[in-house]
């Protein structure tokens, strides 16, 4: 199949980016994680989620074959979820131009 015709299966790839913040393979440690991040700063929880479909999104559409191991690990939306969670709401103040870069920045992670 061409790039264009592979999906990302379910979005499941996605939980495991988040779930990976624990350096858990289980899709369910998601699930304390974003009740935390919720009661703290319900920002970083969008953000990190953001951060982790748009690297997902990055890995889909710029890899000519995938890796798996690596992908279903999570590997890839760890990175994205980290640096977006903390350069789109975390540190600087939620704007416009802040997603912009923030977006290059997971882009680049």
């Amino acid at each position: 199949k061409q790039w264009y015709q592979r999906r990302v299966r379910g979005g499941i790839e996605v939980v495991y980016g988040v779930a990976m913040l624990q350096f858990s393979t289980s899709i369910y440690s998601a699930i304390p994680i974003c009740i935390g991040l919720a009661a703290s700063s319900p920002i970083m929880l969008v953000t990190t989620w953001f951060g982790s479909f748009v690297g997902i999104s990055t890995v889909a559409c710029l890899m000519p074959k995938w890796d798996m191991v690596n992908l279903r690990l999570g590997l890839y939306g760890i990175n994205a979820s980290i640096t977006s969670s903390v350069l789109i709401g975390n540190f600087f103040l939620l704007s416009p131009s802040s997603i912009f870069f923030g977006a290059m920045a997971v882009m680049s992670a």
